[in-house]
């Protein structure tokens, strides 16, 4: 998944922005904390030049929509602003483990504490396979997860392959919902994050805790590059 960016809401709810073409996109509407109230599972796509709206699928099949005009439809629409940089696709070892290699390690690094008891483990250089043979997931495809990853996604609250497919009501899965975002607010041991790092580890629960930011890192450039080489002159 990548992060396009942002943009903001009207006081009536409504928002008018542009995306770019031949892209699938998905939206999540935000609180004032920037935390997911809403997971789309679905995505649109809009064609050069076209305009998309949301009305029509979500009212109800023998009922017209109210014909008045939103805030936002008022102006022009607005461009999105970027999420820390340009569009990329969200890798957690690149995203989310320098907030925790900042705030967490310092005391979650693997080794034994005095009386001998370890505490979990977040350090992004190690990896499963090359760690703990307990966690190794086999497959050629299955890629190479961290240690810190494996530990800290068992703290967030997202759904899975076998999670209920209907419409979820909002803020079912919002990030105050998850261990990970209850601890800190609370303060564990003292730690502070920074607007950025909240951000981070906010936008990494919304988007369901991923790890790999590209099917590179999964399969190798060896076996893709072929292969996007050939997407790119499609």
């Amino acid at each position: 998944r990548r992060i396009l960016g942002t943009v903001p809401v009207e006081e009536d709810g409504s928002a008018s922005f542009r995306v770019p073409a031949n892209t699938p996109i998905s939206v999540q509407p935000l609180d004032e904390q920037g935390k997911a109230l809403q997971v789309m599972r679905s995505w649109f796509t809009g064609m050069p030049g076209e305009v998309l709206s949301c009305v029509g699928c979500h009212e109800h099949h023998s009922a017209a929509t109210p014909n008045r005009r939103t805030m936002a439809a008022i102006d022009r629409p607005r461009e999105i602003s970027p999420w820390f940089g340009p569009a990329r696709g969200f890798s957690f070892q690149r995203e989310v483990q320098p907030v925790i290699d900042l705030h967490c390690v310092v005391c979650h690094d693997g080794q034994p504490q005095l009386g001998g008891q370890v505490t979990l483990d977040l350090r992004g250089t190690q990896f499963i396979d090359d760690y703990d043979s307990r966690y190794h997931h086999g497959g050629q495809d299955a890629g190479k997860f961290s240690v810190a990853y494996a530990n800290l996604q068992r703290f967030v609250r997202r759904p899975g392959l076998e999670s209920d497919f209907h419409v979820l009501p909002p803020m079912d899965f919002h990030a105050d919902t998850t261990q990970l975002v209850q601890m800190l607010e609370k303060g564990h041991y003292g730690v502070e994050l920074n607007d950025e790092a909240w951000d981070r580890l906010i936008t990494w629960i919304d988007l369901n805790a991923p790890y790999h930011g590209s099917w590179n890192t999964i399969a190798g450039e060896q076996r893709v590059g072929p292969l996007a080489q050939r997407r790119r002159e499609m």
